[in-house]
C-alpha cells in the first residue's frame, strides 16, 4: 500500500513538473554564481571559478581545454553553464555559417543591428528555431554543461521594434522556448534580460532569469530609472508567483564609477533584500572575475 501510494505520488509530482515546464531542481542548491566569458589560464583561475556553486561561462572562449574544465569543475560538484546566442549573429560566432542570413530582422528594409555589427535573427523563422535546438547540443551540451544562458532574446524589447514585429517575435520566442524544453527537458535554462513583454513568455520555460545591469543606485527614489526597476521587481513577484523561476542579478561595475566597491557592497545588500542570486564584478564579464567572498 505505501508503496503505490509512494509510486503515486511521483506519478504526479512528475505531471506537475511537465505542467510548469521548466525543469527539476537542479541536484546542487545554488547559493551563488559567476559569471566569466574569457578564457580560463592557470590552476589558480580554475580553482576560484571552482569555489562557486554555479558557473557561467563561455564554451568558445575556453578553448581547447573546455571540456576537460568543465568536467573538472563538474567532479568538485559546481553546475556549469554555457552561454549561447539565441537572436544575435556575431562575425565571431563559429556557427555563423550555418545561419540563414537572408532571414535576418530588417527595419525600413535595412539590416537591424541591436548591438555593434551583430545581425539580428528572426526568432519566428522555424529554420532558426531548428538551428538554435542544435546548437544548444553542439555549443553547450556536448562540451558538458549542465544548462545553457541565452543571451540577446532581450532584442525582442529593443524600441526600434514596430509593435505588430514585437509581437511576431514574442510569438516565435514562445515557439523557440518550447522546442528547447521539450527537446532537452533536464537542461537548465537560464534567459538573460528578458524583463518586460520578454518576462510572461521565458518564465512559461526558464529555471532562472538573470537581470543583467542591476544597478542598485537605479533604486533611489530620485533616480529617473527607478519606476522603471520597481516594475521589473514587480513583475519578477507576479510571474514567480504563477511559475517557480530564480532571478540572478548581474552587473559589471564601469571602470569610472565613483567608489566602486561601495556600489558592489550596495548591490549585494539589494540582491540580498530582494531574493535574488547576485554578482558583479568590475568593467566587464571578458576581462577578469571576482573571487567568491567568503
Amino acid at each position: 500500500m505505501m508503496k503505490c501510494l509512494r509510486d503515486w505520488m511521483v506519478l504526479v509530482l512528475c505531471g506537475l513538473a511537465a505542467l510548469c515546464g521548466t525543469a527539476a531542481e537542479p541536484e546542487r542548491e545554488v547559493r551563488n554564481y559567476v559569471l566569466y566569458y574569457g578564457p580560463v589560464d592557470g590552476e589558480e583561475a580554475f580553482r576560484q571559478l571552482g569555489e562557486y556553486d554555479m558557473i557561467i561561462i563561455d564554451p568558445q572562449a575556453l578553448g581547447a581545454k573546455a571540456k576537460e574544465q568543465i568536467a573538472g569543475w563538474k567532479r568538485l560538484g559546481r553546475t556549469v553553464i554555457g552561454y549561447l546566442s539565441c537572436m544575435e549573429v556575431a562575425s565571431w560566432h563559429r556557427y555563423r555559417d550555418r545561419a540563414d542570413l537572408t532571414k535576418i530582422l530588417k527595419l525600413d528594409g535595412k539590416p537591424f543591428q541591436p548591438f555593434g555589427d551583430n545581425l539580428a535573427m528572426d526568432l519566428a523563422d522555424p529554420a532558426w528555431q531548428d538551428l538554435v535546438v542544435e546548437l544548444m547540443q553542439s555549443e553547450v551540451i556536448d562540451y558538458g554543461c549542465d544548462g545553457v544562458f541565452m543571451d540577446t532574446l532581450a532584442d525582442v524589447e529593443h524600441p526600434d521594434l514596430p509593435e505588430s514585429l514585437r509581437q511576431e517575435q514574442l510569438r516565435g520566442m514562445d515557439e523557440l522556448l518550447a522546442k528547447i524544453r521539450k527537446a532537452y527537458p533536464e537542461l537548465i535554462m537560464i534567459s538573460n534580460w528578458t524583463v518586460e513583454k520578454t518576462l510572461p513568455v521565458a518564465a512559461k520555460y526558464v529555471d532562472m532569469v538573470c537581470w543583467e545591469n542591476c544597478n542598485p543606485a537605479f533604486f533611489a527614489a530620485d533616480h529617473p530609472a527607478v519606476t522603471f526597476m520597481r516594475q521589473v521587481r514587480d513583475d519578477f513577484k507576479r510571474e514567480q508567483a504563477r511559475r517557480p523561476f530564480r532571478v540572478l542579478a548581474l552587473w559589471a561595475v564601469p571602470a569610472d564609477t565613483e567608489k566602486p566597491e561601495a556600489q558592489r557592497r550596495a548591490m549585494t545588500e539589494k540582491a540580498r533584500e530582494l531574493g535574488y542570486l547576485n554578482y558583479s564584478c568590475y568593467r566587464d564579464y571578458h576581462h577578469g572575475f571576482l573571487p567568491l567572498e567568503q
